[in-house]
């Protein structure tokens, strides 16, 4: 005995089978009981909030995790926005286009804007706004458009290698006049 609790093995009988064992604590059997019923009111009690914390770490360990895919999807995509090689700046000689930037925008879209030289100011580069660049069945072949209010202006590019790349530029007047012309441009950065 130690402590007033009994460690003496339990003896079965020779011959017959017992389902139960009976193990004696040593504490008179009024206290027995009612440790029983604290440890079974104890661990109901300690049952949902085991369930409660459970489920809070699934939901935690399923949150993280989603954020770790969707940064994981947001660099491949990113990294396909790189991939296109019409991002740059592209120059030509020619006055009345003498320039397109090509970019990538947040959803991965390209975008352009052309310039021509200014009419008032030789020297300088005019912008004539932002377009969103159109997808071809080509991975060499964009094309974007502007409405103005006298005239409808297509611009077709097409890539010729990583550095040069060939525009078409059709205007179709409100008047009916047409024009076009094509201008070979070249990577700068």
């Amino acid at each position: 005995m130690l402590f007033g609790i009994s460690t003496a093995p339990v003896r079965e009988p020779i011959g017959k089978t017992r389902c139960t064992r009976r193990v004696t604590t040593g504490l008179p059997r009024a206290a027995t009981r009612h440790r029983r019923f604290t440890m079974t009111h104890a661990s109901s009690v300690r049952r949902p909030l085991r369930q409660m914390m459970a489920l809070l770490l699934t939901a935690a360990l399923t949150l993280s995790l989603s954020v770790l895919l969707s940064l994981s999807s947001a660099k491949q995509a990113s990294a396909l926005c790189v991939a296109s090689g019409f991002s740059g700046t592209w120059r030509s000689s020619d006055d009345r286009l003498s320039r397109i930037d090509v970019w990538h925008g947040e959803d991965c879209r390209l975008y352009a804007r052309a310039w021509s030289t200014c009419e008032h100011d030789a020297t300088r580069d005019c912008r004539w706004g932002n377009k969103e660049l159109q997808a071809t069945e080509s991975r060499n072949f964009r094309f974007f458009s502007y409405n103005w209010s006298n005239a409808n202006e297509v611009l077709q590019l097409r890539l010729k290698d990583k550095t040069h790349m060939s525009v078409w530029d059709h205007t179709d007047y409100n008047s009916g006049k047409k024009v076009s012309f094509t201008v070979l441009m070249v990577k700068s950065r």
